[in-house]
C-alpha cells in the first residue's frame, strides 16, 4: 500500500507525493519508479487512470466508480 486516503497518517510530504500522481502534475511518472509502483487504484475518473492508459498499464477492472490498473 503506497496511500490510502488517510493523509494525517502520512504527513505532508507523502500526501503532496500522492497529489502529485493522482492529479499527474509535473515529475508523477519519475514518482512511479521511484516508489516502484506496480498497480493502482484510483477513482475512474481521476486524470491518472487516463494517463497510466496512455503510458501501457492495463486495466484489470474498472467500473463507474473505481479503476484497478497493472503496470506493464
Amino acid at each position: 500500500m503506497f496511500i490510502d486516503g488517510r493523509n494525517i497518517m502520512y504527513g505532508r510530504k507523502l500526501t503532496e507525493t500522492s497529489l502529485t500522481l493522482q492529479y499527474v502534475a509535473p515529475g508523477w511518472e519519475r514518482l512511479l519508479k521511484e516508489y516502484r509502483i506496480g498497480w493502482a487504484l484510483y477513482p475512474t475518473d481521476a486524470p491518472i487512470v487516463a494517463a497510466l492508459k496512455r503510458i501501457g498499464w492495463k486495466p484489470v477492472y474498472s467500473d463507474s466508480t473505481a479503476t484497478v490498473l497493472v503496470r506493464p
